[in-house]
Formats: structure tokens, sequence, C-alpha cells
């Protein structure tokens, strides 16, 4: 065994619905989806900056599971795993890398639209100033 150690942990929003196949083999679970993560600051002059960073997340068996069936598109999330790149060929054929977490934890941090019971409202239940109803930009309003 490794003595090496990474980990990667964010809160974020789901940017899609998470999409969940299953290997034609042995039948595992394996779910992927993109969490946006907002950042905001002010420069030396005490203008507002912003950056929202994009991760894949790839979680497998339970967890790929639970997420597949209870998460959807603008859902909060807190993730913890690990960094893995990999590469691919694209469709031009060159070779293109990813570099997608690989979730040990995945914690549900709202609840699913329409389950309101037992929830009092606070900030992060409210949109992103700019953003759609759920707080996530759409594919083509993300800035990347």
């Amino acid at each position: 065994m490794s003595r090496d150690y990474h980990a990667t942990e964010f809160i974020g929003r789901l940017a899609a619905d998470p999409e969940t196949k299953y290997t034609e083999t042995n039948g595992t679970a394996r779910t992927r989806f993109r969490v946006l993560v907002n950042e905001e600051w002010k420069d030396r002059n005490d203008k507002p900056q912003k950056h929202v960073e994009n991760y894949t997340v790839v979680c497998f068996n339970g967890v790929a599971e639970a997420c597949g069936n209870y998460l959807a598109r603008g859902r909060r999330v807190f993730v913890r795993g690990r960094n893995r790149t990999h590469s691919y060929d694209g469709q031009d054929g060159k070779k293109r890398w990813v570099t997608e977490v690989i979730a040990e934890t995945v914690q549900f941090l709202d609840r699913a639209r329409g389950d309101e019971k037992g929830r009092s409202a606070d900030e992060s239940d409210r949109p992103a100033p700019g953003y759609p109803d759920n707080g996530v930009p759409s594919a083509d309003e993300a800035p990347f």
C-alpha cells in the first residue's frame, strides 16, 4: 500500500442531472455528474470578482445508485474524493486529457424540490444572482 495520499473536497451545485450506467460484466453502478463551485472575492480595488469551477464527479456502487436516484440539476452537494486523470482519442484524432474526481463521499446538502417537510428556508436555497431559478447556470450560460 502506498503511503502517498491526496484528497479533493468541495461544495457546489449539480450542473445537470446525473447519468447512471451499469457495467455489462457484473452490473456495477457508475454515476457521473458535474458540480459547479462558485467563488466570489474582491480584488485590490474592492471590485467584486467571480469564478465558477467545474468538476466532473464519478462514483460507484451504492454511492452511485443513491446519487443517480436522488440527485438532480441544481441540488447542492458536498463531495470528497481523489483526482484521477486519463486520456482518450478525440474525434479529430488528437489525444485529450480529462481529470475527474472519484467520489468516496457525496453528501446531499438540501432537500429535493417538493420535499418541504421539516425544512426551513435559508440563503443557500436562493438562486445566485444572474443564474436561473435553481442557482446553477446551464451548460450554455456557464463561463467555461
